[in-house]
């Protein structure tokens, strides 16, 4: 270190080692802006990871919202389709009961005219034999 200091004229040993402390310090804190420089990295990488996973979580929610609306429209869609079915099946009971009716009538009219050409028929026998009475006489 003597040799140094005698090759360097006019700086003395104290400033040699102010210079060699300070360009160690120098030294320390280029490795530790190097240091933090990769932290910096290494966080931003871990800031994307999680706005990566936040973006697909928001996406994942979104999706969720649709489809609960979609349940929703189905489940309304359904019960309309049930209300229809329930009037339709009230309407299908109602014309069941109006043809019940209908069917009650014919037979009625069925019985009646029954009657009548069972009546026709024994009132045209009672002219035939009235006739032929009628005759013999």
């Amino acid at each position: 270190s003597s040799d140094l200091v005698s090759s360097i004229p006019g700086i003395s040993l104290q400033e040699l080692m102010h210079r060699t402390s300070l360009e160690t310090e120098k030294l320390d804190l280029m490795t530790e802006v190097s240091d933090l420089k990769i932290k910096l990295v290494s966080l931003e990488n871990d800031q994307n990871d999680f706005q990566e996973k936040q973006n697909r979580a928001e996406g994942l929610l979104q999706e969720l919202r649709n489809l609960r609306l979609k349940v929703e429209d189905l489940e309304n869609e359904r019960n309309q389709y049930e209300w229809k079915m329930k009037a339709t099946k009230a309407e299908i009971s109602q014309l069941q009961e109006q043809l019940a009716l209908k069917d009650a009538e014919i037979e009625r009219l069925h019985g009646q005219i029954s009657t009548r050409a069972a009546a026709q028929s024994e009132n045209a026998d009672r002219e035939d034999v009235y006739t032929r009475r009628s005759e013999e006489h």
